[in-house]
């Protein structure tokens, strides 16, 4: 059978070639037309019909064998046309034709591939030389139009899948902004099957379940916005507002410091269509005039600034807390609380500045430090200013006293009350701070505990929770020292 695939490869290679002689295609429009037509009428010759048929009885799986011949044929044509075959033959470019026949053939015993995620940071400008900047599991990455038109396949698209094309000037403008750039392995679609989109209302449709989502965005993409939210923008010059510590601004929380318009899909796998490509007009944009040729252009438009003398401190900040994410072992341990209030601070960082957002930001400070029960709201308030005073030096009765305010404005918006439209934005902001703050604190105490988990200082069976840390921090520190000093004493006792 490999003798009869191989054999049947060759044949249609060589009924290409030869149809090819009297073909010219040119990088036009016209030429590219030619292309798809020449493309169009090899596919109906019987040496692709056989070389689909083959590979078909010799690749598929028996959970596939309904199929028809058809599946296999789109597979091959995909295949065939993003590999770049068709174009080199058409082109006359000299390629080797047993490396070919060995990609193609491998390409269906591959079970993944990898997929590339790309997701502009719009609004933001990187002060850098430096096209890529690397945070372990993800780059922040931007690309010359000619890289982006590389990755993307863009020649490829703009002859076979005119959908997932972008226009020269689209590229242009794509190339002025900074991606979170992501590689992931995933598995290849079985050919003849459909897969159902990812979203929380697909599995709503289908299960039943209703799925706890924060993001719509891939899960490579959602694991780096979690660090990249904890980075401290309101530091940040944005629209010429400097942002101070503790309410010195009002103005930042009615901002978007940055925003994710979409995400853009480039598989590996080469035997499915690529992805339609997204809609770029939610990128923010600022349009010009050149003066010489009178001829309107774009660029992005930037509200957060990560200066020169900045770009190592952000690159530190977020690999240091990325890396602290990946290391933690959260289901093991069970510490699905601290997911939880990630998710709410992701989710108020991505919604429009409003109200809701300080809702979503006070739901992430109470995944961590809150309870149910008689006296949890001055228990709450109690701990946020001790977690406030040990990461930013705030007084206690400060924190609290501000704290007091949001909640009571929580309660009276949840409860149906009335507020005052100028408490909103300093509200807003002080609520970012302390849900931002608390989730830092935690994050130590949880990597101290894991890194006493791998030196054997800690049982794995004995990992405290939410729960004893809160009882530990509720206790203070004086309290705290003298309760280790009395559990040296007395081991075994309590």
């Amino acid at each position: 059978m490999e003798a009869e695939i191989r054999k049947s490869f060759w044949s249609y290679l060589d009924a290409l070639s030869v149809a090819s002689q009297d073909t010219s295609v040119s990088n036009t429009k016209s030429g590219k037309i030619k292309l798809y037509d020449f493309v169009n009428t090899a596919e109906q010759r019987h040496e692709f019909l056989e070389l689909a048929h083959v590979t078909r009885f010799f690749f598929e799986h028996d959970s596939a064998k309904k199929n028809t011949d058809d599946s296999w044929q789109e597979a091959i044509h995909n295949y065939f046309c993003q590999s770049g075959i068709y174009r080199d033959i058409v082109n006359k470019n000299q390629f080797n034709v047993d490396s070919a026949y060995s990609n193609y053939r491998s390409s269906f015993t591959k079970k993944a591939s990898t997929t590339l995620y790309l997701a502009p940071l719009d609004l933001v400008s990187i002060e850098t030389a430096k096209t890529s900047l690397d945070f372990g599991s993800f780059k922040i990455r931007r690309f010359s139009s000619t890289e982006f038109s590389t990755l993307t396949r863009n020649y490829i698209n703009t002859i076979f899948y005119n959908y997932s094309a972008f226009t020269k000037e689209q590229i242009d403008l794509l190339s002025k902004y900074w991606y979170i750039y992501t590689e992931n392995s995933e598995l290849n679609k079985e050919i003849g099957t459909f897969l159902l989109p990812g979203s929380a209302i697909t599995t709503l449709i289908f299960t039943g379940k209703a799925e706890r989502r924060f993001t719509e965005f891939p899960k490579s993409i959602e694991s780096a916005l979690r660090s990249l939210c904890l980075f401290d923008w309101s530091e940040l010059e944005s629209k010429s507002i400097k942002v101070g510590r503790w309410s010195s601004k009002k103005n930042w929380a009615s901002l978007r410091l940055f925003q994710i318009p979409f995400v853009l899909e480039i598989s590996g796998d080469l035997h499915s269509a690529p992805e339609r490509k997204p809609d770029i007009t939610n990128l923010t944009k600022q349009s010009f005039t050149d003066v010489d040729t009178d001829k309107e252009y774009e660029e992005p438009e930037h509200w957060s600034f990560i200066e020169h003398d900045k770009v190592d401190q952000f690159v530190s900040f977020v690999t240091e807390y990325n890396d602290i994410l990946n290391r933690l072992k959260i289901r093991e341990h069970n510490w699905d609380f601290l997911d939880l209030a990630l998710g709410y601070f992701m989710k108020a960082f991505f919604i429009e500045p409003s109200l809701e957002r300080m809702l979503w930001y006070i739901c992430s400070f109470e995944s961590l430090a809150g309870e149910s029960g008689f006296g949890v709201t001055k228990r709450l308030s109690e701990r946020l200013g001790k977690i406030l005073n040990r990461e930013i030096g705030f007084k206690d009765e400060d924190v609290q006293t501000r704290f007091n305010d949001i909640y009571s404005l929580r309660n009276s918006l949840v409860h149906g009350g009335k507020f005052k439209q100028q408490a909103m934005s300093t509200d807003l902001l002080d609520s970012y701070i302390m849900a931002r703050h608390t989730i830092l604190w935690f994050l130590h105490i949880l990597d101290d505990t894991e890194t006493a988990i791998s030196n054997k200082k800690v049982q794995s069976n004995e990992v405290p929770g939410r729960e004893e840390i809160l009882s530990l921090l509720d206790l203070g520190r004086t309290s705290r020292r003298r309760m280790h000093s009395l559990l040296d004493n007395i081991p075994g006792k309590l």
